[in-house]
């Protein structure tokens, strides 16, 4: 394809045989027709919006586009052609964490390529690439499409976006339907913007969710940075003696700069999740920590926070050698401090224990990264307070009966 005349001399005017069209285009010229060709096979056969190939790399479109035809051999037979599942993750680390797990689940169980969009924003300032290596999925840094534009009038320019069902759990925003059930359709595009696992039963679960995320491989920079937190612990084995702590200790209103808590959230939301942080101040764990070492004196911990200068001060309140963490300059949501979040849930992913904050997706990202962790959460398994014992006795009755039911179901 391209956009001039190119005039082709006859042998007799050459001398010589006619040059082929790509031999007198330029390589510019070249790049520009296999670029829009990629394009045209992606809109016109697989009904890949616009949209989304304007914010997308040209090896990811080649990429894309390979996966797309995986299985079609070039005879006449219909074979149904593939799906999209996007992801547009949202929100902090653990909660575009989660999203992405159960995103692959349900990828995989439909038979879709994933294309996840994660973009910076004030939650996390940096691009997938800086914390993950993604080989099985496409990656888009921006999207410049918003929801309301998308889920009511991104047909009308482009009718690629009139094959995609539309979800969002964003509930802030309007029309947004949290933990609605999406369904398979096999005919249509899927295109999903949360911050929570997917609602799907037939096709994603706690267990498969986890292992997805536990396929994740960081970028090396993060794995050298695990690397060495592993030696300093003592090796593998004995960190897995460890007990992990994770300390959310940050009400929202000094967590995130530039957030408007209560637009993001809502005022409900607002108000649980404060109350369950200030459950899980440092303060609270400390008396845990103690009795575990009164029990066991061997007892270490591998401790993650949100804040440098508690991590400073849990150290100082424990006996020496007990506490380890990751040294660190920054604690906001920077790039940099992003990589030493990410080496800090798989380290502590890697414990024999965690000591866990209530109402906190980066615990809960830790717990599936985990493949044997048991987790207690401060304000309901420790440190609970007088008006949270109802709440924490049913929760364990609940537990309870979910492992009766566990071991009558392997009998």
């Amino acid at each position: 394809v391209y956009n001039s005349v190119l005039v082709v001399r006859t042998e007799k005017e050459l001398g010589s045989p006619p040059q082929s069209l790509i031999e007198l285009a330029g390589r510019e010229e070249q790049a520009r027709a296999w670029k829009l060709a990629v394009e045209r096979r992606l809109h016109d056969k697989y009904g890949v919006p616009w949209d989304l190939m304007v914010n997308m790399t040209q090896p990811n479109k080649e990429k894309l586009l390979r996966r797309m035809t995986e299985g079609e051999d070039g005879r006449s037979v219909k074979v149904a052609k593939k799906r999209l599942l996007v992801l547009h993750a949202m929100h902090g680390l653990g909660n575009r964490m989660r999203a992405l797990g159960s995103a692959i689940s349900m990828a995989e169980s439909t038979g879709r390529e994933l294309v996840v969009i994660w973009e910076r924003d004030m939650h996390v300032a940096a691009r997938f690439s800086d914390l993950f290596e993604s080989e099985d999925f496409v990656v888009l840094e921006s999207f410049t499409t918003r929801w309301t534009a998308l889920a009511n009038q991104a047909a009308k320019w482009d009718s690629a976006w009139s094959n995609f069902s539309f979800y969002n759990y964003m509930e802030q925003e309007e029309g947004a339907v949290k933990n609605k059930l999406i369904e398979d359709d096999a005919n249509r595009h899927i295109y999903y913007k949360g911050a929570f696992v997917i609602v799907s039963p037939h096709h994603t679960n706690w267990v498969k969710d986890s292992e997805n995320l536990q396929r994740l491989k960081p970028v090396p920079a993060i794995q050298s940075i695990l690397d060495e937190v592993e030696a300093k612990c003592g090796g593998a084995t004995a960190l897995s003696r460890f007990v992990g702590v994770h300390i959310r200790d940050r009400q929202l209103d000094t967590d995130i700069d530039g957030v408007d808590t209560s637009r993001e959230y809502g005022d409900a939301a607002v108000k649980v999740i404060n109350h369950w942080r200030s459950r899980s101040s440092f303060r609270n764990f400390v008396p845990k920590m103690l009795e575990m070492l009164e029990d066991d004196p061997g007892t270490k911990f591998f401790v993650s926070c949100d804040t440098i200068s508690v991590l400073q001060q849990l150290q100082e309140s424990l006996p020496d050698g007990t506490v380890v963490y990751i040294p660190r300059s920054c604690d906001e949501r920077i790039a940099e401090c992003m990589q030493y979040a990410v080496a800090d849930v798989f380290t502590l992913s890697k414990t024999k224990t965690i000591l866990g904050s209530q109402w906190s997706s980066f615990t809960e990202a830790a717990q599936r990264l985990s493949r044997q962790a048991p987790v207690y959460l401060a304000g309901r398994d420790f440190a609970v307070a007088k008006e949270d014992k109802r709440e924490a006795e049913e929760w364990r009755r609940k537990q309870e009966l979910r492992a009766a039911v566990k071991r009558k179901r392997e009998r």
